[in-house]
């Protein structure tokens, strides 16, 4: 299988046509899957992010059942099962897509969990739920999870320590800020920079 990843529109279904054989063709696959991750021509991460939604939003179906009448959990039951179910795998490899301003579809799904847990309306503000139902801004787990990916990096053996810690490196799409930059401004700032929009 091969991928190609660039930044131009007027070539974006251009197909790269490799041959190993004269008569095998490399398969070619316009969104290639690495680890769970779906990556695109763009590296926008839109495929993956609007995927992962769906999944998110389905668990959340399933918390509702449990905040049903016949059920009727507790607080502690439902936030339990939020944290496990929703918000564990939209945090899964947010170094990677944190970055990207398709996040704000998961910031739903997120918030409409939170008015489970607390009983709140659809209606109430992001801000109330975050501080009632007493979990992080998607936005503050997400630098969490880059600084500490930054941190581990610095042991020379670690596969991005090249890339993030030596100033050469190469930028493989320019228009795309790199992690060590991201990092850069969360300590210049204490706050994480506009990229990562907010919870609606």
């Amino acid at each position: 299988m091969c991928s190609v990843f660039h930044l131009k529109n007027h070539s974006a279904n251009y197909q790269l046509n490799v041959k190993l054989k004269p008569n095998v063709t490399v398969k070619f696959d316009s969104h290639p899957s690495y680890l769970g991750i779906c990556l695109d021509r763009s590296l926008s991460f839109r495929t993956h992010l609007h995927t992962l939604n769906k999944k998110v939003s389905s668990r959340v179906t399933l918390i509702k059942r449990l905040a049903g009448v016949g059920w009727g959990a507790s607080f502690k039951a439902l936030r339990t099962s939020s944290l496990a179910l929703a918000f564990a795998p939209a945090e899964y490899c947010a170094p990677l897509w944190c970055r990207s301003v398709h996040t704000k579809h998961i910031d739903i799904s997120l918030n409409e969990s939170m008015c489970v847990i607390t009983g709140c309306l659809r209606s109430t503000r992001s801000s109330f739920l975050l501080i009632l139902s007493g979990i992080a801004p998607s936005e503050t787990s997400c630098s969490t999870s880059c600084l500490k990916l930054y941190t581990k990096a610095l042991n020379p053996k670690h596969l991005l320590h090249e890339t993030l810690y030596l100033k050469h490196s190469p930028k493989r799409l320019r228009s795309k800020k790199s992690l060590s930059s991201f990092v850069e401004l969360l300590s210049i700032k204490g706050e994480p920079p506009t990229p990562i929009p907010a919870a609606l």
